[in-house]
């Protein structure tokens, strides 16, 4: 519901300017329990009939990824993600269904990564930083392999490996230096022509900023809140365009930039974020 996004946000940005030393802690500890208190109210309702083909993440799982537990978003979401991939590398001359190797960087417990399971010639595999989100995928998903990487690069793959890599939402969730340290380790395991799709918290998200923030993005600068908490939900990043053109790109050939502030409401697909669709110079 809009008034609960509304004080989420609003406790967020109180939250914020509480000196870090209080703020980091608290912040951590608030956002387990909102986890545990979603998962559990979620539980109560779940129901058991009618269930997926694929088996459906515990509610603990997809408030953790997703920030709610609601199971028919969860695979509607899901779903419209992987075919806003399909759609971006179908308009660049790239069929993913001739892949050999595909990666979801980031693939959480399988939301998006679930919807590849009708590529039969495609090695799919993932990779996630939360060990628990990674032993359900491989326990679950069984046309897929994930495996763990730890919040900085490396991941666990030698260079060169895959044809297509994605990751929805990553980005959203990292300081500036790592985002950059993650571009060249993405560009390390790409094969050269290899597309890599992603995702920032772009203009569009211009209006959750309070007014200096807000001035700082609009002035080319990304806002970063909540950095100690990098590479969960709490931490939110923006990234103005030409930030990401100049600091991300190096190394690669930007194919199509989709603006989620230009894209018309019935083309965001549930994902207010802009769309980046990159290739691996050879």
């Amino acid at each position: 519901m809009a008034w609960r996004t509304t004080i989420r946000r609003r406790a967020k940005n109180r939250l914020d300017h509480l000196p870090a030393a209080l703020r980091d802690p608290v912040s951590r500890m608030l956002l387990r329990v909102y986890e545990a208190l979603v998962a559990f109210r979620q539980s109560l309702h779940e129901r058991r009939d009618g269930s997926p083909p694929l088996p459906l993440p515990p509610p603990r799982l997809r408030v953790m990824v997703v920030g709610h537990a609601d199971p028919g978003a969860f695979l509607d979401e899901g779903r419209r993600h992987n075919q806003v991939i399909r759609e971006a590398a179908a308009r660049a001359g790239f069929e993913i269904e001739g892949a050999e190797r595909l990666l979801d960087w980031g693939c959480g417990c399988g939301r998006v990564m679930r919807w590849w399971a009708d590529l039969p010639e495609t090695a799919v595999h993932g990779c996630d930083y939360n060990s628990k989100l990674v032993r359900w995928v491989n326990g679950n998903l069984p046309f897929a392999e994930a495996r763990k990487n730890d919040l900085e690069p490396p991941l666990p793959y030698g260079g060169e490996e895959f044809d297509v890599a994605y990751a929805i939402s990553i980005f959203t969730h990292l300081s500036n230096d790592l985002a950059a340290a993650w571009m060249a380790e993405i560009r390390r395991v790409l094969r050269p022509g290899g597309v890599f799709f992603f995702t920032t918290h772009g203009r569009a998200y211009r209006d959750r900023l309070e007014p200096a923030r807000g001035a700082r993005f609009d002035d080319g600068e990304p806002v970063v809140l909540f950095p100690a908490a990098e590479g969960s939900n709490l931490c939110a990043s923006y990234h103005p365009t030409e930030w990401v053109r100049d600091r991300l790109l190096a190394g690669f050939e930007l194919v199509e930039l989709r603006e989620a502030h230009r894209l018309p409401p019935d083309r965001l697909d549930g994902l207010l974020q802009d769309r980046w669709l990159i290739r691996k110079l050879a």
